[in-house]
């Protein structure tokens, strides 16, 4: 057996170990609803800020690779509930994953409609745009494919960690250029914060250590603190910037017009 081999077989405990913690371990339960929690409320933030204020809290190719991440974990859990006896958590997240994916298909698609200036220079055309951002996601389908065929991550719990730290490190740096910040882009980095310092926790608080102990380790908790400490220094620094108040301008003019004409 040759080392990819070996890499791959000691990874691949993680489902076993995920399932076994389940079964035995009754953290599992608060670990796993709180990891799942601040995703979901991640892509809340990102859709009300897109529709309320029309502005992206990431680039287009961030959202193009999360949605070939859940993309591919959605055919992952469904392959491991038929492989591990229907277990229940496998399906539950098989059908979740669709409901991350249809947030990501939401803000790439508002995203070319309200960021185009952020998007490729010389690219305006919309069709365009369109067949680039769905490269770029089939572009994301292989390095997600390519990192779990590398580690025999069989349930992605590697790949979420990468997705999460990308997650919660690509918005300050797309959103530094902004001279202002919008209305509920605090409760944004506020729950950046909460990502960050929940997926590194050690095992009976965080779902990944509960789950699995391939991920104990002084590297884990390493990043953790980085992680950690990056997003509250994002969290302040945004917080210094000027709160955009054009589109309660913008609302307050259309309620005036509206009551005008009814009046």
């Amino acid at each position: 057996m040759n080392e990819l081999q070996v890499m791959g077989s000691i990874a691949n405990t993680i489902a076993s170990d995920q399932i076994n913690a389940w079964h035995t371990n009754p953290w599992m339960i608060p670990a796993a609803i709180v990891a799942i929690a601040v995703g979901y409320i991640y892509y809340v933030f990102q859709t009300i800020i897109l529709l309320k204020e029309h502005k992206s809290l990431g680039p287009i190719w961030m959202h193009c690779f999360f949605a070939a991440d859940d993309t591919t974990a959605a055919v992952v859990f469904f392959l491991a509930a038929r492989k591990y006896d229907n277990f229940w958590f496998y399906w539950l997240f098989c059908i979740g994953m669709f409901i991350w994916v249809a947030f990501e298909i939401f803000c790439v698609r508002m995203a070319l409609k309200y960021e185009q200036k952020d998007f490729i220079r010389g690219v305006k055309d919309p069709k365009q745009m369109a067949v680039v951002a769905l490269m770029v996601y089939a572009v994301s389908l292989c390095i997600i494919n390519l990192i779990r065929n590398w580690t025999g991550d069989e349930v992605m719990l590697m790949n979420f960690t990468i997705c999460n730290i990308l997650a919660v490190t690509i918005p300050p740096l797309f959103g530094l250029r902004r001279e202002t910040r919008t209305k509920y882009e605090m409760g944004f980095y506020t729950n950046s914060v909460l990502i960050a310092f929940t997926n590194f926790l050690p095992a009976n608080f965080g779902w990944w250590t509960t789950a699995s102990p391939f991920f104990d380790h002084y590297w884990w908790y390493l990043s953790g603190l980085i992680m950690t400490a990056y997003t509250i220094w994002a969290w302040v620094t945004v917080y210094k910037k000027p709160k955009d108040d054009s589109w309660e301008r913008s609302a307050a003019k259309k309620a005036a017009k509206k009551a005008a004409k009814a009046a």
